[in-house]
């Protein structure tokens, strides 16, 4: 369990699920044991709290440039597993909570955060969805490749860094000005 030490920031918790269940799952169904509530018990020292740091912000442009900074920024590094396969993303939008608000997804293979990554739209497993204010329905990767570059920071964020972008989305254009994401 976790604890969070600033209320504002539970909605980190409702963008990594939106960006969690945005992966199409299978095989959920219960196997094995350990898969009912009386199995379930908190352990003393399972309980683990910690504060995340508001260097976060983002400055990303899709059609018009979409920006935000500082404590309420949300913007997020996750790993998680799909299908038996592992992937690492970034998640960042406006307000998580609005289903009508700027939300950006990019994710990929990989169990941890890479140095580089291109993203090539002709690669399956490569994906950006791209959600503009004022919308309900997602643009996806479709033309193009992007090169990132990740940079690990003291405080836990890692600084995305665009070296190369032909990348369209919804056939708009995609770039990343700046980006500095909280590893979850």
């Amino acid at each position: 369990m976790i604890i969070i030490q600033k209320p504002a920031h539970r909605l980190y918790f409702v963008l990594l699920l939106t960006a969690l269940l945005s992966f199409p799952m299978v095989n959920c169904n219960n196997q094995g044991s350990g898969d009912s509530s009386s199995d379930f018990a908190v352990q003393p020292g399972d309980v683990t709290a910690f504060t995340i740091p508001a260097t976060k912000q983002f400055n990303i442009t899709h059609g018009a440039i979409v920006s935000d900074s500082g404590e309420n920024c949300y913007a997020i590094i996750f790993s998680s597993t799909i299908d038996s396969g592992s992937y690492t993303g970034v998640a960042v939008s406006i307000d998580p909570e609005a289903d009508n608000s700027f939300y950006m997804l990019l994710y990929f293979p990989g169990s941890s955060v890479p140095a580089n990554i291109t993203l090539d739209s002709a690669n399956p497993d490569h994906m950006i969805k791209v959600r503009d204010s004022g919308t309900t329905t997602f643009d996806v990767f479709d033309g193009g490749s992007i090169s990132l570059s990740f940079t690990e920071e003291s405080d836990g964020t890692y600084t995305i860094t665009q070296n190369i972008s032909t990348a369209t989305v919804g056939s708009t254009g995609f770039s990343i000005s700046s980006l500095r994401a909280y590893k979850y």
